[in-house]
């Protein structure tokens, strides 16, 4: 993605789809799940290579 696709990516209502096909609320409310859990977002990308969100969350097991 390009750097302004990266600098908006987690914001509520951002979209790179033709308009009325997406809400743009997919990532913002991912993040937001994901920090209220502990947890944190990586995003890896490449222009013409494709991008990776990786979800990572703190073990829960510990928590026992």
């Amino acid at each position: 993605m390009d750097d302004h696709t990266r600098a908006h990516l987690f914001e509520a209502f951002f979209t790179t789809k033709p308009e009325g096909q997406g809400s743009g609320l997919g990532l913002s409310i991912v993040q937001e799940i994901v920090r209220r859990a502990g947890g944190w977002l990586e995003v890896t990308s490449q222009p013409g290579h494709g991008t990776s969100v990786d979800v990572l969350l703190p073990d829960a097991s510990r928590d026992s």
